[in-house]
């Protein structure tokens, strides 16, 4: 289950095998869908430079309760 705010958002419905599992929206019983999310990472010596590194991430959402989440994501500024 994964939780948003204070209620329940998706809902295990089923495993494989392979222990892969599948998911449905609490609220209206959509299949979740995963998209694919960049994280530039800016490592540069400079503000907004970098090394062309990129961080993927896959992102969870309801194609019908929620928008399918944005390709571009934030930077990542390490430390």
């Amino acid at each position: 289950m994964r939780v948003k705010g204070r209620s329940v958002a998706y809902k295990v419905v089923s495993e494989d095998e392979q222990g892969r599992q599948k998911y449905e929206c609490a609220e209206c019983g959509q299949t979740i869908l995963s998209a694919k999310v960049a994280h530039t990472i800016r490592d540069g010596l400079f503000r907004l430079s970098g090394s062309g590194e990129v961080h993927y991430e896959s992102v969870p959402y309801c194609p019908k309760c929620e928008e399918e989440p944005n390709f571009y994501g934030s930077p990542i500024y390490p430390k």
